[in-house]
């Protein structure tokens, strides 16, 4: 004849399961949810964070988000990604790896733009420079001074990038120098149908 399990017993036997549950509960739940109810999924950077920038790729699968973080910590200026179909988190860019402190626009990321192949994503950080990084590995591939704009041209393999009125466009792949010029006018005009 077999006993009754006592309520210890039941309990020591329940609680991995009620733990696993509780623990997919808050890593899905809220999501899954959402789905249900057919609103639209959030997507999480940092609860701290302050959203500037938003880039989607040409052809529609890669998303970026940047801001910064309130207060200013080593995580403001971070370039988070998702796969823009499934939403899926991917490994986000690290501008800041060092955690050094400074002004608050050293510690924003802007001017977000992918290559018109979705290779390349660009970025702006003013202490750093504008940087390009490959995707999807979001490995930077160059830095170069700092640049108020930044157009990539049709076919993505050269950048305009342009400070009050000095233009400069590069070779994508590896940063090499293609041309430079000031405008009379301190116009970045020109150059955006040059490319």
């Amino acid at each position: 004849m077999k006993r009754a399990w006592a309520r210890g017993e039941k309990m020591l036997w329940a609680a991995p399961i009620l733990f696993g549950v509780v623990a997919l509960a808050a890593k899905f739940g809220p999501d899954a949810a959402r789905r249900a109810m057919g609103w639209p999924q959030v997507l999480s950077t940092s609860p701290t964070n302050h959203l500037r920038n938003i880039a989607l790729s040409a052809d529609g699968t890669l998303l970026a988000a940047s801001g910064e973080t309130d207060p200013i910590d080593s995580t403001s200026g971070t370039i988070y990604l998702w796969n823009a179909q499934t939403l899926q988190s991917l490994k986000p860019i690290r501008t800041n790896p060092t955690g050094k402190r400074g002004t608050l626009a050293d510690f924003v990321t802007s001017g977000l733009a992918f290559s018109p192949d979705g290779k390349f994503l660009g970025a702006q950080r003013h202490s750093l420079g504008y940087s390009l990084y490959q995707m999807p590995s979001a490995r930077l591939v160059w830095r170069k001074a700092y640049a108020e704009y930044a157009k990539f041209s049709p076919d993505g393999k050269r950048i305009a990038i342009g400070l009050s009125g000095a233009v400069t466009i590069l070779n994508v792949v590896d940063g090499a120098l293609i041309r430079t010029w000031k405008t009379s006018n301190g116009s970045n005009a020109p150059y955006w149908d040059t490319l």
